[in-house]
């Protein structure tokens, strides 16, 4: 069973606005792209032949320090935002870590305060624990058992592009690289995807609001919006996209 990010709602403040907006199905994540591709790959390839290097790239700073594991207090400039946006969709669901963990760190660790509410917790798990409950029993493993090693869903940030930028808030599209496995195939399948975020600069860091989101969403033209390819091809360049130094 191949554990695919856009059926899970697996990543970032959108799929937690799926998650706790009403009219937002589990398959149809704000933002994501609708025309992104499927490939039989390697978690950790080699750059193929055909690489076209990035014109753009960065690196991202690092929070001062860490609650949980998690980088907090990141800069207050935009690459702050988007290195805190960034820890926000990286998505690990495997062994112990259901998507259930996935969306409550989330919701505790990056959201604004004012979206950290019980109410919003308990939808989180309403629907969640929904999702860990198929994908136990398509793992073979009851509740409470680790997932097999072989079933697991990686998610990572490896280019963005800024919308706006204020020194308290940050609009940022995101693309994403995700890597799907399954006791029933050798390798992982990668896919890619973009999503729309906002940071928002509260109490000396950045976290991201739903709210804001929504609003991006509201007045992003189409136009507008970055085409969805994969770092390392030509097109990458064209959309305008920014790599990230180390994610590669």
């Amino acid at each position: 069973m191949l554990v695919y990010p856009h059926r899970a709602g697996a990543s970032l403040a959108l799929a937690a606005a799926c998650l706790l907006a009403a009219g937002c199905g589990s398959n149809d994540a704000p933002g994501s792209s609708d025309d992104s591709k499927q490939t039989a790959l390697p978690e950790s390839s080699p750059k193929p032949k055909d690489w076209t290097e990035p014109k753009k790239s960065a690196a991202l700073p690092h929070g001062k320090r860490t609650v949980g594991g998690d980088p907090v207090n990141f800069p207050h400039t935009t690459k702050g935002a988007v290195a805190m946006l960034k820890e926000a969709a990286e998505v690990r669901v495997e062994k112990d870590h259901y998507f259930t963990d996935v969306q409550l760190r989330l919701l505790h660790r990056y959201q604004v305060e004012g979206e950290q509410t019980a109410e919003n917790a308990r939808k989180i798990k309403t629907k969640t624990e929904k999702k860990d409950a198929k994908l136990r029993r398509k793992a073979g493993v009851k509740k409470g058992e680790p997932l097999p090693r072989e079933v697991s869903l990686h998610v990572d940030v490896v280019g963005y592009k800024i919308v706006s930028a204020s020194p308290d808030s940050v609009s940022a599209w995101l693309l994403t690289r995700e890597a799907a496995k399954d006791k029933d195939h050798k390798k992982a399948v990668t896919s890619w995807s973009r999503q729309l975020s906002v940071a928002r600069w509260e109490k000396g860091d950045w976290k991201a609001s739903i709210a804001d989101t929504f609003h991006a969403m509201q007045n992003q033209k189409e136009e507008d919006t970055p085409a969805v390819v994969a770092l390392g091809k030509p097109g990458f360049n064209k959309a305008g996209w920014t790599a990230i130094r180390g994610a590669a």
